[in-house]
């Protein structure tokens, strides 16, 4: 409730309380992480969210970005894998996964990412041309990952507002 009326410390203090109150439950810390997250306290929110449990995607994505953000992109591609187990039918989880091990120079590793995830979701032949068109980007972005893999040149992802710098 404090968190919904803008007092972020005082809900963060809450928290705190209630984590000494049930120690085992990981899902408060993942919640204290992302209080922290709001209060611009962001490598305290990171080590919450290590060692807390999140039950959904977005928490995941929105973790791996700011580990990849604070420099730590090995941590981003393994926090993506561990989440692509637990929510295999999330394909943003699937892409998001394959930047990552782009950004860390797997370039092999995400060009087969990328292509299991066309391979996934790729339309039977009578699909309607406006159901396949959002798909002709990934098509593109798989083309260019395999074009920047044997060139080595960058590649930028955009699905959607996101955006990732392929170094």
């Amino acid at each position: 409730l404090a968190s919904d009326l803008g007092q972020i410390e005082q809900a963060i203090a809450y928290g705190e309380q209630l984590a000494a109150l049930r120690p085992d439950d990981s899902s408060i810390q993942y919640r204290i992480g992302t209080l922290l997250y709001d209060a611009g306290r962001i490598d305290e929110a990171i080590e919450r969210w290590r060692t807390g449990q999140s039950d959904s995607a977005d928490d995941a994505l929105r973790l791996a970005d700011t580990l990849a953000g604070r420099g730590l992109r090995d941590e981003s591609v393994d926090i993506l894998a561990h989440a692509m187990r637990r929510f295999p039918d999330d394909w943003r989880l699937a892409y998001a996964h394959a930047a990552k091990l782009k950004t860390v120079g797997r370039n092999d590793l995400a060009r087969q990412a990328l292509d299991e995830l066309i391979a996934r979701a790729t339309p039977p032949d009578a699909t309607p041309a406006h159901v396949i068109a959002p798909w002709q980007d990934l098509f593109a972005i798989r083309d260019q990952v395999a074009g920047a893999y044997q060139q080595h040149v960058p590649v930028t992802f955009s699905p959607g507002r996101q955006s990732y710098m392929m170094p």
